[in-house]
């Protein structure tokens, strides 16, 4: 009878463990970001804003764009919050044609690009259109 119960344990266990082992969440790889020096450094000056909680930016020859998050308690703020933004990328890079914005909507559609850009090797005219359209969501 003991025989019996000390296979029912093992039994038991393994069957547990292969339970546990297939409910393990597979963890994909986050794609990897295209990021140049420029872009990684906007993010980073503009994360340092104390209002801001997460900052995207993409270059694109001599045009810098790039779109802010902003805790939901300063939203009263967001022209202020702009306007640092704005001028410490322009003292940072005073050659470059800046836009930055702290729309949502430009944000996501940046974050977007920069995914897509990642994952295919994308034609400058499509990254261009899509720039112009966030471009565009940047001013409205």
């Amino acid at each position: 009878m003991q025989k019996s119960s000390g296979l029912k344990v093992i039994l038991l266990t393994s069957i547990f463990l292969v339970y546990a082992a297939g409910c393990q969440e597979n963890a994909s790889p986050e794609p990897t970001r295209v990021i140049n020096k420029e872009t990684h450094e906007a993010e980073e000056l503009l994360e340092e804003l104390e209002p801001i909680t997460t900052a995207v930016a993409i270059t694109s020859g001599k045009k810098l764009y790039a779109a802010a998050e902003v805790k939901q308690m300063d939203r009263f703020q967001l022209e202020s919050v702009r306007k640092k933004g704005y001028d410490r990328l322009s003292n940072r890079w005073p050659d470059y044609n800046i836009h930055f914005s702290t729309d949502k909507k430009a944000m996501l559609e940046l974050q977007n690009l920069n995914k897509d850009m990642s994952v295919k090797k994308m034609k400058k005219k499509e990254r261009e259109q899509r720039l112009t359209k966030i471009e565009e969501f940047m001013k409205g």
